[in-house]
């Protein structure tokens, strides 16, 4: 999908939309004042992983600007000096996955402000479970991935970007409001839990044991 004015909802919402995603309610906000926010950086995220989920033939997506477009970019070159915008750390997020071919999710205990998302890689030898929470709390959740009947490597590559708030956003004054971590979990068995940080978006990529 390639489209110049292609655009995330500013808010996720189960409300109408046209086709360029614009939610019919008006906002008190302006459109740049939301669009710099990490609220609209998790929307980004949560429409790529829908659109992954049509399959077929759908391979990449084209963002509106790269920078320097009324708050609607990647990075920001301010006079003080260039940062990467909120939606920016949203793109540093997916682009350290490599996923191509997204598997079904089953969930027993469905919880809307929870995103699930796995995949494997082009030729299968990375697994990555992506997990986003849009709530202000901590929640915990299960995973069992025993189905794949796939043996993983012991150390995990773990994934973390987050803000304290969903109205948050990098500046000038601080280019690292959202929060972005990388470490190693070992991995165990099929089955794990893991408390998901509010506002967070989480992946864990395993490795196929050769």
């Amino acid at each position: 999908m390639c489209h110049s004015e292609f655009r995330a909802p500013l808010v996720r919402s189960n409300g109408g939309s046209d086709g360029l995603n614009r939610v019919a309610v008006k906002e008190k906000n302006s459109r740049q004042n939301m669009s710099v926010r990490w609220s609209f950086a998790m929307s980004v995220m949560d429409q790529l992983i829908q659109f992954q989920n049509f399959g077929g033939d759908y391979s990449f997506l084209n963002f509106t600007s790269l920078n320097d477009t009324w708050g609607e970019n990647l990075i920001n070159i301010a006079k003080e000096g260039a940062f990467i915008s909120s939606t920016g750390k949203a793109y540093e997020f997916l682009n350290k996955l490599e996923i191509s071919w997204p598997l079904s999710v089953e969930s027993k205990n469905k919880n809307a402000d929870i995103v699930l998302q796995a995949a494997w890689n082009t030729d299968k030898t990375k697994f990555t479970l992506i997990a986003l929470n849009f709530s202000g709390q901590v929640k915990e959740c299960s995973f069992d991935i025993s189905d794949l009947k796939t043996k993983f490597i012991t150390l995990q590559k773990h994934f973390l970007v987050y803000a304290d708030s969903d109205k948050d956003f990098n500046s000038p004054d601080d280019h690292n409001k959202i929060k972005s971590i990388e470490d190693k979990v070992t991995f165990l068995k099929y089955d794990f839990t893991s408390k998901l940080k509010p506002f967070s978006a989480n992946a864990w990529i395993f490795e196929v044991k050769k």
